[in-house]
C-alpha cells in the first residue's frame, strides 16, 4: 500500500509532538528543586488528582466531577485522509481524499458529586482534494452522567452511566457534511480504575440517529468501545496508550440503503502533562490503523493526531 505525502508528515507531526512534550514536561520537573518527586520520579507512588486527562476527543471513563467544580475543555482531532481502502458491498463509487479537523468544545459541570451534566458543540473544518469545503457546525450534544460507583468514595473502581442527546442544530445545505441537522441518543457505559501509578479507563456505547439529516442522509447506528491505559512519570506528567474501536451501520438517503458501512480501530501512544500550581492540562495523542473494513470505497486516515486543553475549575 502507498504511503502518501500527508500521512508521511502526519507520522512526523505525531512523533515530533510526542517527544517535544515529553522533553518539555521533563525539563520542567527536572529544574524544580522544591518538589521531591521532581528530584526523584521513582517517589512517586500515586496518579495524581489531575492526571489521566485522555487526548482522544472519543474517551471519556466513569470518573466524575465533585459537586459545584466544572471542566472546560477543548480536543480537536486532525485526520489527513489521503490513503485509500476498497469497499466490500460497494466497488463502483469514486472515494474522494481529503483533510477533515475535528473541533469540540467539551463543558462538563458537577451538580452532585454522582450527578454530572454535560455539553459538546462541535465545529468540522472538510476540506476535499476536489470540488468544495464542506466546513460545518456538528449537532450538539446535552447529556447526564451517573456515577454507580466512584472511586473517590472508596468503591473498588468508578462506574457511570451517561444518557446523551444530539440536538438538530447542524448546518444545513449544500456547502454543509451530510447527515447533520438531526436529533439522536447516546448510551455510555463508562469505567475508570486507578491503582498506585497506573490507571485504566474506558467506555462501551451505542448510538442512533432518529430523522434524516442534511442531504436527507439518516445516519446508521454506531457503537464501539474505547479505552486507556496511563502511567505516571511524576506528579504532573503520564504517558500510555490510548485507542478506539467504532462500527457503523449503513445510513438511508431517502429511504434507500448507503452502503456506508464501516469498522475502525485505531490506537496509539499519549502524553498528559499538569502545567505545575494550576488545574490545566495538555495532551496530545497520535493513533494508527490496526484494522479498517468498509462497505464503499473510502478514503482513510494514516495517523490521527488528537489533542486537548484542558482547565478545571
Amino acid at each position: 500500500m502507498r504511503t502518501s505525502p500527508p500521512l508521511r508528515t502526519g507520522l512526523r507531526m505525531a512523533l515530533c509532538s510526542l517527544l517535544l512534550m515529553l522533553s518539555a514536561a521533563t525539563d520542567v520537573f527536572a529544574a524544580d528543586d522544591t518538589s521531591s518527586t521532581a528530584a526523584d520520579p521513582a517517589a512517586v507512588t500515586s496518579f495524581g488528582k489531575l492526571q489521566g486527562v485522555p487526548a482522544n476527543t472519543a474517551i471519556n471513563g466513569g470518573g466524575m466531577l465533585p459537586a459545584g467544580r466544572a471542566i472546560t475543555a477543548l480536543n480537536s482531532s486532525y485526520r489527513s485522509k489521503y490513503d485509500s481502502a476498497a469497499g466490500q458491498d460497494l466497488k463502483t463509487n469514486r472515494n474522494i481524499d481529503n483533510t477533515t479537523f475535528v473541533n469540540l468544545l467539551k463543558l462538563r459541570y458537577g451538580v452532585t458529586d454522582r450527578v454530572e451534566l454535560q455539553a459538546v458543540v462541535p465545529y468540522i473544518f472538510y476540506d476535499p482534494k476536489s470540488g468544495h469545503n464542506l466546513d460545518s457546525w456538528g449537532d450538539v450534544v446535552i447529556a447526564g452522567m451517573y456515577g454507580i460507583m466512584q472511586e473517590k468514595f472508596g468503591d473498588p473502581l468508578s462506574l457511570a452511566v451517561t444518557l446523551r442527546a444530539g440536538l438538530p442544530t447542524g448546518s444545513m445545505g449544500p456547502s454543509a457534511l451530510p447527515g447533520g441537522g438531526a436529533w439522536s441518543g447516546t448510551g455510555v457505559l463508562g469505567l475508570t480504575k486507578t491503582w498506585g501509578r497506573n490507571q485504566v479507563a474506558g467506555d462501551l456505547w451505542y448510538t442512533v440517529p432518529f430523522e434524516e439529516g442534511n442531504a436527507h442522509l439518516r445516519k446508521g447506528d454506531s457503537y464501539g468501545l474505547t479505552y486507556k491505559y496511563a502511567f505516571a512519570l511524576t506528579q504532573n506528567l503520564d504517558i500510555g496508550i490510548e485507542g478506539t474501536v467504532e462500527r457503523g451501520e449503513n445510513g438511508r438517503r431517502l429511504g434507500r440503503d448507503v452502503k456506508n458501512s464501516y469498522l475502525e480501530w485505531y490506537t496509539g501512544p499519549a502524553i498528559n502533562y499538569n502545567i505545575p500550581g494550576t488545574t490545566v492540562d495538555l495532551a496530545v495523542g497520535a493513533y494508527l490503523p490496526v484494522y479498517r473494513e468498509y462497505g464503499q470505497n473510502t478514503s482513510y486516515e494514516g495517523v490521527r493526531l488528537d489533542g486537548k486543553i484542558f482547565i478545571l475549575w
